[in-house]
């Protein structure tokens, strides 16, 4: 008879945020930031891993 097997950690939720889309790194770095209009704010990002830059636009929840 084998011995029962203890129950499994729950699985990890799934990877959310941003990432690069070249290389798939999470680590970007903020290079400068703006207002933009209508109250959102606009950021210049850097990937760490390869240079490659990605613009976000980012707004408060109502």
């Amino acid at each position: 008879m084998k011995p029962a097997k203890p129950p499994s950690a729950p699985a990890p939720p799934p990877a959310s945020g941003l990432c690069c889309r070249d290389c798939g790194c999470r680590e970007l770095r903020v290079i400068y930031m703006r207002k933009a209009p209508l109250g959102r704010v606009r950021r210049r990002r850097e990937c760490r891993h390869c240079g490659k830059r990605t613009t976000t636009y980012e707004s408060e929840e109502r």
